[in-house]
């Protein structure tokens, strides 16, 4: 693949230093999920930890 082959698919220039809105918005959309996964799980082990001593 060449470099005017890239640029048509990644939609901008790779040497200008920004990725493409989808890309940003697909790793940005994944990184809001694991946060509230993560924020999830920690409350739920802190509500199993607190009940289990009651």
């Amino acid at each position: 693949m060449g470099y005017a082959a890239f640029r048509d698919w990644a939609g901008s220039d790779p040497a200008a230093g920004s990725y493409p809105a989808r890309v940003e918005i697909l790793f940005t959309t994944l990184l809001v999920i694991a946060a509230v996964a993560i924020l999830w799980f920690t409350f739920y082990v802190v509500y199993r930890l607190y009940a289990d001593q009651r």
